[in-house]
């Protein structure tokens, strides 16, 4: 925050004010202080705030803790810290804006190392614009039911996702998934 109205000062050609330099409990909540003072002012893109809340968390700082100084919900905070969790790629979709980060929450139902194929259709038609967030979502529970199916060897009563599928299996099969 100094610097910014240091240069406004500066800018403002007045050379002498008064300030209140406010000491830091510890580097992690100077950090912290720092990430949400910069949030205010401008929005960081999904991928910093991801570096910024991982970064938080290996310095002791709880989901919470960080929800809670920067006045985001748990989710949030767990969300942006999942798009660390996802390929090189998709990380760049996310950082460049062509995937949104609530994107994450579909991908990280996958295992990438078990689902690579599957992984990578659905995420390159979400970045492509191919299917929305909603069909894929839809895409990946169906996925998972079937191969939850075939490890089992049983059927398994109709779920909420099969039966949303239905609803969206003209759309998604009209486009290729």
């Amino acid at each position: 925050d100094g610097r910014r109205r240091y240069a406004a000062l500066q800018e403002a050609k007045i050379s002498d004010a008064n300030v209140t330099v406010l000491p830091a409990k510890s580097p992690t909540e100077a950090y912290l202080a720092a990430l949400v003072a910069n949030e205010n002012r401008e929005s960081n893109n999904a991928h910093e705030l991801a570096l910024a809340f991982e970064k938080l968390v290996a310095e002791g700082k709880k989901n919470r803790d960080i929800s809670k100084a920067c006045g985001k919900t748990e989710g949030y905070v767990s969300q942006h810290r999942a798009i660390l969790r996802t390929p090189d790629y998709v990380q760049k979709a996310i950082r460049n804006g062509d995937l949104p980060p609530s994107a994450t929450r579909i991908l990280v139902k996958l295992n990438y190392e078990e689902d690579q194929a599957f992984y990578d259709k659905i995420a390159t038609a979400m970045i492509e614009g191919n299917i929305n967030l909603e069909e894929a979502a839809v895409k990946v529970d169906m996925h998972l039911e079937q191969k939850e199916g075939k490890e089992s060897g049983k059927g398994k009563k109709k779920s909420a996702a099969k039966t949303k599928a239905e609803t969206l299996t003209q759309t998604v099969a009209n486009k290729g998934y």
